[in-house]
């Protein structure tokens, strides 16, 4: 039990791969330096030290590295709380137990939706979820946004009084599963250019920002990437095709996003048609939620009956793995080949159908569904490790057929 005499210190247990680009690194390391800031103690265990200390340390960026790290946890003090995302290996929790006084999971992301493996969660740990995208009608949310960098802090300020003049709108993939688009957003999208974003393309902040600033829109098809968040901080509508969600999650969020995120075509539709400045969302907000989260951590370590109420019962448990299956009996989400949906691949070919006859587009989609559809079967018999390095090797020339196709002259792409 924690007790309210000392200050606990807090001890965040970080993947081996590091890097503050992906959005929940960078809300760990964001919580940590501000947890820091304001005289806590507080330090970071990677995954696994060695690979950590000779891969990634090295390119951390000198703002993080003032950040304590931990080769081991027995360099922890006893009393510690040691805080985990979902994402924590089952045998690497069981060895790391015994050095630390509690345990608070930090759900970041719906438990057990992303790995192969179910969390070693138990009765009597802490559970924070990070929003009501994690685990709605919580009473208390751990929610973290990373601060803005120079890029979006100006393109916030930037005023744009006819949108309507924009004549682009940004796909993104990233885990959702490619489906057909409705009959009426597949015409509207005829007439404008579609701007592709991948996790390598922008290569920088800049250029993303750039591009989605200079866009009417965004159709994404992972309900769960910091990307809506960050069109909605640039007043961009954002369409999700695919939508595991309930609507109370959205209104639900630390801040609200119903104006600016939809599942219903129509209403993206009306307001792609819309010339208004946009209303972005406020960075000053960010800013006070995250006060917020540095407070209720602290809490946590010197309030005992708010730890007591964070602590899951078996009926919590039952709970979060209910709510998993529902998301994924939705067939939204997909994480298989290498963190993304199988049928991702051939997203270059999804982007061209969006130029062709809507029968063609329906038929490719098809054949895209049972390609997921495939591998989720290969996924859970095992076989797609086993198969991953043929599919691997066929799509790379599949990548290169879309590539050519790309090169040839655009059927009213831009």
């Amino acid at each position: 039990m924690l007790s309210v005499s000392v200050p606990h210190s807090i001890v965040f247990l970080i993947p081996t791969e590091l890097n503050p680009r992906s959005n929940g690194h960078a809300c760990i390391l964001t919580l940590a330096k501000e947890l820091q800031a304001v005289g806590h103690d507080v330090s970071l265990l990677p995954f696994q030290p060695y690979r950590f200390y000779r891969r990634y340390w090295p390119k951390l960026p000198q703002a993080y590295r003032q950040l304590k790290f931990l080769a081991h946890p027995s360099e922890a003090f006893q009393n510690s709380l040691l805080v985990v995302p979902e994402s924590t290996p089952r045998g690497l929790l069981n060895k790391l137990r015994p050095f630390f006084q509690d345990v608070l999971w930090w759900v970041l992301a719906p438990s057990g939706l992303l790995t192969t493996y179910k969390p070693a969660m138990r009765a009597g740990d802490l559970m924070l979820p990070f929003s009501s995208f994690t685990l709605p009608y919580s009473p208390n949310y751990l929610f973290v946004h990373p601060p803005a960098d120079d890029a979006l802090a100006k393109a916030n300020r930037v005023f744009l009084p006819h949108r309507l003049q924009l004549r682009s709108v940004c796909f993104y993939t990233g885990k959702g599963r490619l489906k057909a688009l409705p009959r009426p957003l597949h015409r509207a999208l005829l007439g404008l250019n579609i701007r592709l974003i991948t996790r390598a393309y922008p290569s920088t902040r800049k250029g993303l920002i750039s591009l989605l600033a200079d866009s009417r829109g965004l159709i994404s098809f992972d309900p769960l990437t910091n990307l809506n968040l960050e069109a909605a901080n640039l007043g961009l509508p954002v369409y999700l095709p695919g939508n595991p969600f309930a609507p109370v999650c959205f209104a639900d969020f630390p801040i609200n996003l119903t104006p600016y995120v939809t599942d219903d075509a129509e209403t993206f539709l009306a307001r792609l048609a819309e010339n208004d400045s946009p209303k972005r969302l406020s960075l000053q907000l960010f800013r006070s939620l995250n006060s917020q989260a540095v407070a209720l951590m602290i809490r946590v370590c010197t309030d005992v009956s708010l730890a007591d109420s964070l602590r899951m019962q078996p009926e919590t448990l039952h709970a979060i793995d209910r709510y998993c299956q529902a998301i994924k009996e939705t067939r939204t989400i997909q994480t298989v080949f290498n963190g993304t949906a199988l049928s991702s691949g051939l997203t270059t070919l999804y982007v061209r159908s969006l130029k062709l006859p809507y029968w063609i587009h329906i038929g490719f989609c098809q054949c895209l569904n049972l390609i997921d559809r495939v591998a989720d079967i290969l996924a859970t018999t095992g076989l797609f490790r086993i198969l991953q390095p043929f599919i691997v090797f066929f799509g790379i020339r599949l990548f290169s057929i879309g590539s050519r196709l790309r090169r040839l002259p655009p059927i009213s792409w831009f």
